[in-house]
């Protein structure tokens, strides 16, 4: 919409009147067709069709039509559900109101796929633990719809007393004073018509009042609990200011190279590790074995194989306890600086983590580190040693 502030509230009142005439004629056409009890007992399940089926006139032509504009209309109600859920759980994942996994967005799609996947879910065991009643769906409907309408109201009125000042394109009509301030009748017998219908399915609907107060004690305490996790008070109100860093762009890692040797320690394998889990990267650990000047560069070294595939396979152990699957290589080179830096160019790494040991002689992290750094066509992580 271009002007929203028109618009939209256009849009509202042509609703209104739309659902008022459709609810009305619905009504009248079902009493005109059907009495009261037969309506709410032979027909209960199935109202529409029966109203179709009691027409004095068209009803080979309406019946087949109910079923499939029914069919269509639950599906549309069903999804516009399922979306509005899952961006309110979004939105309130972002305030962490809601665990922040809530607040993920797909990378193709754009959408919240995390509370999609997380309401249909939900939804689906409800409709099967109903056994087909809607007399229970119901129930449940209602208790949460009434209370989301009543505080819907109730936060438009308490709005008009904490905000007299706001700025408010599109005011309700029919607005009453109260102590200086202006409060919409549609409001307050929204507040007073909305808490009656909630009271009521608490008193007269044991399966929504149940289920509703499981859910709402089960939120309560998931939203004190997570809060306390993060470390953020139940009662503050987070606002969230959105930045721009300059020249910021996403550090994306796809592929990790880890040399292996003697003196990797295992910290340095586990770094690389929870790296490659955290951004879903290929991880290759290769050892070297460096080839003498005195020895032909063919010549068979099978003790040094057998200490490299040794050490590789120490190396791979300590991946698979953190649930990493990495790539394994052996090479031959006749220097450590000549077969890892035309690697990291040939094959695109985006990512070298060394393992290194101060050197008294060589520099902070050892000549051939530093020589290896400087060379590197990618980002070079160096883990020192631990003390």
């Amino acid at each position: 919409t271009k002007e929203p502030s028109k618009s939209l509230p256009r849009a509202a009142i042509l609703a209104l009147f739309v659902l008022l005439f459709m609810y009305l004629g619905l009504s009248m056409a079902a009493l005109a067709s059907l009495p009261p009890k037969e309506l709410g007992t032979t027909y209960l399940n199935n109202p529409i069709g029966g109203i179709a089926e009691n027409l004095s006139f068209g009803k080979a032509f309406l019946v087949p039509w109910v079923g499939i504009i029914a069919a269509a209309l639950l599906f549309v109600a069903s999804n516009a559900g399922l979306i509005g859920a899952s961006r309110l759980a979004f939105n309130m994942g972002e305030y962490y109101q809601l665990p922040r996994f809530f607040y993920q967005i797909h990378t193709k799609f754009r959408t919240p796929f995390v509370s999609l996947a997380f309401f249909a879910i939900l939804a689906s065991v409800v409709v099967i633990w109903s056994k087909g009643k809607l007399v229970f769906l119901g129930d449940l409907y209602n208790f949460g719809a009434m209370l989301a309408f009543f505080f819907a109201h109730l936060s438009l009125l308490v709005l008009r007393v904490k905000k007299p000042d706001l700025e408010r394109p599109f005011r309700a009509p029919l607005n009453l004073k109260i102590k200086g301030y202006y409060f919409p009748i549609t409001a307050l017998l929204g507040v007073l018509g909305t808490f009656a219908v909630w009271c009521q399915v608490i008193i007269t609907k044991p399966a929504g009042r149940n289920l509703g107060f499981l859910w709402m004690i089960g939120g309560t305490l998931m939203y004190l609990l997570y809060r306390k996790k993060k470390k953020i008070a139940a009662g503050v109100q987070l606002s969230i200011e959105k930045i721009k860093i300059p020249k910021f762009k996403p550090f994306e890692i796809k592929k990790i190279l880890v040399p292996i040797n003697s003196k990797t320690e295992a910290e340095t394998i586990q770094m690389a590790c929870e790296i490659a889990k955290l951004h879903d990267a290929d991880l290759t650990m290769l050892h070297v074995i460096e080839v003498p000047a005195s020895v032909p560069f063919s010549a068979p070294l099978p003790y040094r194989v057998t200490i490299g595939e040794s050490l590789l396979q120490k190396a791979e152990a300590i991946a698979r306890d953190l649930d990493v699957t990495a790539n394994l290589e052996i090479i031959s080179s006749r220097g450590l600086i000549e077969s890892i830096v035309p690697s990291l160019k040939e094959k695109n790494y985006d990512l070298l983590i060394l393992g290194t040991i101060s050197s008294k002689t060589g520099g902070r992290f050892g000549s051939r580190t530093e020589k290896i750094v400087k060379a590197a066509p990618c980002r070079v992580w160096i883990c020192t040693e631990s003390k």
